[in-house]
C-alpha cells in the first residue's frame, strides 16, 4: 500500500485568538477530535484507492484487464472440454481440464512466410524460443482472432519463423488430450495434446461415415481428385487418428479436401508419428481450425508441434496448412464446390 500524509496541518491557526496558556480541557479535546476525523477521512480515501488497484491489477489499467479477459475467453473458456476416452474402444487416458482460474493467455507478434516446402525438420531450442512465462498458457494465432492471409499459390504459411507459441507453463502443465466443444454452428475448435507412443492405436479403424462435419457437401471430381472414388471431401482429423486413436469424435473432425488431408497435412502428422515411434519421447501438439466469420468450412488449420525431452531438436514446427483442392472452387460458407473456370489469357 502506498504512503499517505495524514495532513494534520497546523491546527494552531484554528485557535490563534486563544491564549495557549489558558486553553481549556474542552478545546484540547476538540483539537484531538478534528485530527482524528482528518485521519479517518484519509484512511477511507486510501482504502477506496487500493480497492481500485486490486480490481484493475495496475493503477488506472481497467482497459488492460478487460482486454486480458477477452483473450482468456478466446482460448480457455467454457467451450474447452476434455474428451472422455471411455467412449473410445482403445481405452486411452486423458487429464482433467485445466482450471480457468489458472489461465492467462500469452501472445506474440504475428509473422509468416509463404512456401510449398515442408518445414518440420528445422528444429528449435527451448532456451532460445519457448517463452518462460510462469502460470501462463499460450494461445494459437487462430484463437487470438488474427486474420490469416487467403490462399494463394502455396500450400503452407510458416508462422513465427517456424517456432510454436508454446510456453514453459504449457510444457509443465498440459497432459492428455483436450478438444473444444462444437460452437453454435457445429464447428470444431482448437485441439491439443501431449503425445506419446502409448497413445497410438493398435486396433483397426472403424467407419466414421455417419459423421457430417460442418460444411459437409460431398461431390466427386474424376480427374481432379486422386482417390477412388474421387470424393472432394474427407472427414479430416485435427489430431490424427494415428497419433491418439481418436476416430469418431466429432470434436476432432472437420470438412477437409482430399489434397489438404492426404497430401499436405499428412506430411506433418507423419513426421510426429515417426518421431514418437523412434524416440519414445513426448510431443506437445496443437491444431487450430480457422474459420472466417460464419463460414462452415475451415480455410485451413494452424499446426504446432514441439518435442519435449530434446527441447525441440527432434520436432519443432509452426505452420498454417490451407484447406483447398487444386482446380476446384470451394464456397467456404456452405461447402459447395465446382470445377474452376480457367480464363483464356489470349481472349
Amino acid at each position: 500500500m502506498g504512503k499517505f500524509d495524514d495532513k494534520k496541518g497546523n491546527k494552531e491557526n484554528n485557535f490563534s485568538n486563544k491564549n495557549k496558556t489558558n486553553k481549556s480541557a474542552d478545546n484540547k479535546i476538540k483539537v484531538l477530535v478534528y485530527i482524528a476525523a482528518a485521519i479517518l477521512l484519509a484512511v477511507m480515501l486510501l482504502v477506496n484507492k487500493s480497492s481500485d488497484i486490486g480490481d484493475f491489477l495496475y493503477d488506472n489499467s481497467q482497459n488492460y484487464a478487460e482486454e486480458l479477459d477477452d483473450e482468456n475467453d478466446n482460448y480457455e473458456s467454457e467451450n474447452i472440454d476434455t474428451i472422455d476416452n471411455t467412449e473410445e474402444s482403445d481405452g486411452l487416458s486423458t487429464s482433467d481440464n485445466i482450471s480457468d482460474s489458472e489461465t492467462i493467455t500469452y501472445s506474440t507478434d504475428f509473422s509468416y512466410y509463404e512456401t510449398n516446402e515442408t518445414s518440420f525438420d528445422n528444429g528449435c531450442s527451448y532456451e532460445d524460443y519457448i517463452a518462460d512465462t510462469p502460470d501462463v498458457f499460450s494461445t494459437s494465432y487462430v484463437d487470438m482472432d488474427i486474420e490469416i492471409p487467403r490462399h494463394g499459390d502455396y500450400d503452407y504459411l510458416v508462422l513465427n519463423n517456424n517456432v510454436p507459441l508454446f510456453t514453459s507453463f504449457d510444457i509443465d502443465e498440459i497432459d492428455g488430450e483436450h478438444f473444444s466443444n462444437l460452437d453454435s454452428l457445429s464447428r470444431c475448435g482448437t485441439a491439443y495434446a501431449l503425445l506419446d507412443e502409448s497413445m497410438m492405436p493398435t486396433a483397426k479403424r472403424d467407419s466414421i461415415s455417419d459423421i457430417k462435419p460442418s460444411g459437409w457437401w460431398q461431390k466427386y471430381y474424376d480427374g481432379y481428385v486422386d482417390s477412388d472414388p474421387p470424393a472432394l471431401y474427407n472427414r479430416s482429423h485435427l489430431i490424427a487418428y494415428a497419433l491418439t486413436g481418436q476416430n469418431s469424435n466429432e470434436k476432432n473432425l472437420i470438412t477437409g479436401t482430399r489434397y489438404f488431408n492426404a497430401e499436405i497435412m499428412l506430411v506433418y502428422e507423419e513426421a510426429v508419428m515417426r518421431y514418437l515411434e523412434e524416440s519414445g519421447n513426448h510431443v506437445l501438439y496443437r491444431v487450430s481450425p480457422y474459420f472466417e466469420g460464419d463460414e462452415l468450412v475451415a480455410r485451413g488449420v494452424e499446426m504446432e508441434a514441439f518435442s519435449v525431452e530434446d527441447n525441440g531438436e527432434g520436432i519443432c514446427y509452426h505452420v498454417f496448412v490451407y484447406n483447398y483442392q487444386p482446380e476446384i472452387y470451394i464456397d467456404y460458407t456452405n461447402g459447395y464446390s465446382a470445377v474452376e473456370e480457367i480464363e483464356d489469357d489470349a481472349a
